[in-house]
């Protein structure tokens, strides 16, 4: 489905704001499959469900190709709700992407896209503000916030005490799995991060398996709830990292792999020393790339 979108040629210094203003030049386009509009700065909603965006920020402008493949255009799986299919969309794909922050999304663009109603697109908003993920700004709509410094320092505190944790009764359990993990580092290390947006969600994927799986070998669902929940808000700066640092790639498995040696070893001080090492090293670079 297309979206009509008025593009505006406007050189008015900091141009934002609610009311939209005469342009200059005006054209229109149409731009399918609608979903991130622009940067917050370059962008004015109306009373309707459009965008009005300056021409300078049309390459923001996020689309969906007709005819190729994408994750929000697939058809839904047996017994998965429109609200859960919204949730993982714009969860998994939408605030993975770096150029998603700053951005407004558009509600009925990701129900237009997604093939639903504006109603489940909603609710799954609704869900990843209280997730902290997004914030439902009152008549200008949901905005992907930056993460802020503090944000980032205090989800990898938290990693460092549950992983470290997971992996002190995972070894007390003798209930550690190697061979799982070193297949993971495996695929890790096969992923071309640079070759396309869905290659490093590919690597982020076999990210969060490989610490996932750790922190599952403890045998506690809670702490298992608990660490895929905190997980969840790494998604939002993890995108930026890879963007901005893909020689973290060979470092991230080579981190990885002496975790599993130490893990082998079953040398608990040494595999804490690897997971502080590893969470520390993944800390810098986040505060780097914010």
């Amino acid at each position: 489905m297309n979206h009509f979108v008025t593009l505006w040629h406007s050189t008015a210094p900091g141009w934002s704001g609610s009311g939209i203003p005469e342009p200059h030049v005006a054209e229109s386009a149409v731009v399918p499959g609608l979903l991130i509009a622009v940067q917050a700065k370059s962008l004015s909603i109306n009373q309707s469900d459009g965008f009005v965006i300056p021409h300078e920020a049309v390459n923001m402008i996020e689309t969906a190709t007709p005819g190729a493949p994408h994750l929000g255009a697939q058809s839904p799986a047996p017994g998965v709700s429109g609200r859960e299919r919204a949730y993982r969309y714009v969860r998994d794909e939408v605030l993975q992407r770096p150029e998603s922050t700053g951005t407004f999304l558009s509600e009925q663009g990701i129900a237009s896209l997604l093939g639903t109603s504006r109603t489940p697109v909603r609710e799954a908003l609704l869900r990843l503000q209280a997730e902290g993920l997004v914030e439902v700004m009152p008549k200008r709509g949901v905005y992907v916030a930056p993460m802020s410094r503090r944000q980032i320092t205090e989800v990898l505190d938290l990693r460092r005490v549950l992983e470290g944790h997971a992996a002190a009764q995972a070894m007390a359990r003798n209930f550690v799995p190697i061979n799982a993990l070193r297949q993971t580092v495996l695929e890790q290390n096969s992923v071309n991060v640079r070759a396309s947006h869905t290659a490093a969600l590919r690597f982020f994927e076999l990210d969060r398996r490989f610490h996932q799986d750790l922190v599952d070998a403890a045998g506690s669902d809670l702490l298992s709830r608990t660490y895929a929940n905190l997980r969840i808000r790494q998604l939002r700066f993890g995108g930026a990292t890879l963007c901005t640092n893909p020689h973290r790639q060979r470092r991230v498995c080579d981190e990885h792999l002496a975790i599993i040696d130490a893990l082998d070893r079953n040398d608990d001080t040494q595999v804490q020393a690897m997971i502080a090492n590893h969470l520390d090293s993944t800390q810098q670079t986040f505060l780097c790339a914010a």
